[in-house]
Parts: structure tokens; C-alpha cells; sequence
């Protein structure tokens, strides 16, 4: 029996530091610390710093892999990999009436993306590639008018003189509770006893277009973001910096 026990734990201690040498390379392909050291930085001058993640992307990569024959051969496999975010907490809008993360019944991020940046996502699963097309090729020269206030300000503390907006749109990925009814409405196979329950979901808008609609696939519905504080204003979700 001690030799069986000393045999299963060196196979788990093995297994063990395997995984945490797979750990650490997948922090490293992320840029996990450069990611933190922004969200830090945010914390420390703004009183908050807000990290997206861990999220799961899939990658398609080439890799040699063996025929029965004994031979080799070069194929495309997807492979799964978390990657993580800086989010600006100029794009981050949260339950103005929560104090705490935990307390937001939902969460919107705003992105502002190029063509070029639309038509990758168009080709990520889960989103309708044909909306996204679709509403690019009604707004060419992009949806974005003007600069946002902080947007403006920011630009001009950098003394960055390019104001344009042209060809830029913006996308809003909102996290959080939403009614069975309209997950129903937008697609989603909801049950008839269960459209006026809650559920945590996952919506991404573009203009006047739902491009993406599931639900929160993730642990326990928990959402992506987590705050950092410097200083935490118990009167706010958001703390007070340097």
C-alpha cells in the first residue's frame, strides 16, 4: 500500500509541474504581465484598473502530426488558449447604480474598430457574419461622427492632432442579466416556462444590429472583468488614485 501511495503521488507530482510549466507558458504567450502592469498603472493614476479575462480563443496553428503509415504530414488544428485584456476605464461602463462589481446586473465594454477589425470578428463563431457585413457595407466610411469628450481630451493632453474618425465603428459588448423573453427573441432556444426567468448572457451590438447573442457559458455565469483599486470610495464602484 506505501509503494502504491508513493507511486500515485509522483505521478501526480509529476502531472502537477507539467501543468504548471503549461500554465506559465500560456501567462507568457498572453502577455499576462504586461496586462497587469497596465491595469496597475490605471489603478495607481485613476483610482481603478479593470483586467478582462481569463478568456478562451481558438487558434488555428500548423503542426506536423503522424499518418498510420509512419509518415508525417503538415495540418491545420485549432487549439484552444486563454488570452487576457487591459480594458481603459474610458470603455468600461458599468450599473450606474452598483457599488460593487458583484452587485452590477450588467456590464458594457465599448470597442471601437476598424473595417479590417469587423470583418475578423465577423469571422469568430457565434457571431452573425452576415449582419456584420451587411451593416459595413451600409456604413462605409464608418458609424463614429465624432470623438467622444475624454476621447478629445485625451488627444489633446497627448497633443495627438489626428481627429479624424472616418471608417471607424463602434461595437458594444455587453455582459449580465436579460430576460428569457428577448434571448428568445434573438434566437436563442429558450424553454416556454422559462421566458420570464433571468439569465446571464453574453450580447455584442453593432448600430442598430445584434451581431452576437448567447448565453454566459462561463463558471457559475460569472463575468470577465475584475476591478483593481488603489483606494476603494465605498460611495462608488470606482476608488480614488494617487
Amino acid at each position: 500500500d506505501k509503494a502504491l501511495l508513493e507511486a500515485v503521488n509522483a505521478i501526480a507530482k509529476e502531472r502537477a509541474e507539467r501543468m504548471a510549466e503549461v500554465i506559465d507558458d500560456q501567462l507568457k504567450e498572453g502577455n499576462y504581465e504586461a496586462v497587469c502592469r497596465a491595469v496597475i498603472n490605471s489603478g495607481h493614476k485613476f483610482g481603478t484598473g479593470v483586467l478582462k479575462g481569463p478568456m478562451v480563443e481558438v487558434a488555428t496553428i500548423s503542426c506536423w502530426q503522424r499518418n498510420p503509415d509512419g509518415s508525417y504530414v503538415m495540418r491545420d488544428v485549432e487549439k484552444h488558449k486563454p488570452w487576457f485584456d487591459y480594458v481603459p476605464i474610458w470603455s468600461i461602463y458599468p450599473d450606474p447604480y452598483a457599488i460593487t462589481l458583484e452587485e452590477c446586473d450588467y456590464v458594457f465594454e465599448r470597442h471601437v474598430m476598424t473595417k479590417h477589425d469587423l470583418r475578423k470578428l465577423s469571422k469568430r463563431k457565434g457571431f452573425d457574419r452576415d449582419a456584420i457585413l451587411e451593416y459595413i457595407s451600409a456604413h462605409p466610411k464608418g458609424d463614429v461622427s465624432k470623438l467622444l469628450e475624454h476621447e478629445a481630451e485625451l488627444r489633446n493632453v497627448s497633443k495627438d492632432d489626428q481627429k479624424s474618425t472616418s471608417g471607424k465603428y463602434e461595437v458594444l459588448e455587453r455582459w449580465g442579466i436579460i430576460d428569457g423573453i428577448y434571448l428568445r427573441e434573438a434566437g436563442i432556444d429558450i424553454p416556454e416556462e422559462a421566458v420570464n426567468l433571468e439569465f446571464e448572457s453574453q450580447i455584442w451590438i453593432l448600430g442598430d444590429r445584434v451581431i452576437r447573442v448567447m448565453p454566459n457559458a462561463t463558471a457559475q455565469g460569472s463575468r470577465p472583468y475584475k476591478f483593481y483599486y488603489f483606494e476603494k470610495d465605498e460611495t462608488s464602484i470606482w476608488g480614488e488614485g494617487i
